[in-house]
């Protein structure tokens, strides 16, 4: 009996471990078998948004980060940075994560195909010899086609963001325009005409991250809760 508790405790304090490092992306944290989603610019060289946290009061040394392909869809990650280091392989050179802290500094370097809705899918992980945590990420970009008008970035305004319920909007040209939500399967989820300022509901739509504009303009990220 004793050797059985003491197993389910060394289990448990390896699953304790194993939560100690999450990945930070759009104001939420991804931890073992979790799924994100980074949206890209069709253009985009250089993947920042993804943070490396550390949760607890130690400092983690001797850490290392590595992507491993799932599928590739035209996105093709081909080196990577944690902590000013580059290296042009999708596994890190040992860094160091301070106590409490997000390190801000992981750089995934990209190329991308010229294909209609390029995507790749990869594992990433963060580990030492005491901690890992792994998790998938989908890799999407857009290009800006959907609508009916073309409409200058700055001219639409969606608020709260992240929103939950309802969303609100401003568009500040005369003329109506289409607005769409779209998923990260990218399916139009969402779509109405819009003129000056207004209220649309989005509680029929699961809590994630999708993207919305108007053609002629960049693909904006809306976290639904």
């Amino acid at each position: 009996m004793k050797k059985i508790l003491s197993f389910a405790l060394l289990l448990c304090s390896f699953a304790a471990l194993n939560a100690q490092i999450a990945f930070q992306y759009a104001g939420h944290d991804y931890q073992n078998g979790d799924t994100l989603t980074v949206i890209l610019d069709k253009d985009d060289a250089h993947c920042t948004d993804i943070n490396i946290k550390n949760q607890t009061g130690s400092v983690m040394s001797n850490l290392v980060v590595t992507m491993e392909e799932i599928e590739n869809h035209g996105i093709e990650c081909w080196g990577i940075c944690v902590a000013d280091q580059c290296v042009p392989v999708l596994t890190s050179n040992p860094f160091t994560l301070t106590p409490n802290a997000v390190d801000e500094s992981f750089t995934v370097d990209l190329n991308i195909d010229d294909v209609e809705k390029p995507y790749s899918i990869y594992t990433l992980s963060c580990a030492n010899a005491m901690v890992s945590t792994t998790v998938v990420v989908r890799f999407q970009a857009y290009e800006e086609t959907l609508g009916i008008n073309t409409v200058a970035a700055s001219s639409v305004n969606v608020y709260p963001n992240p929103a939950q319920g309802q969303v609100n909007f401003s568009y500040n040209v005369d003329q109506p325009s289409t607005f769409s939500i779209i998923d990260m399967q990218g399916r139009v989820v969402s779509q109405f005409s819009v003129q000056g300022q207004g209220t649309t509901s989005i509680s029929n739509l699961p809590a994630g991250i999708y993207v919305y504009g108007f053609a002629g303009q960049k693909m904006n990220k809306l976290i639904i809760k």
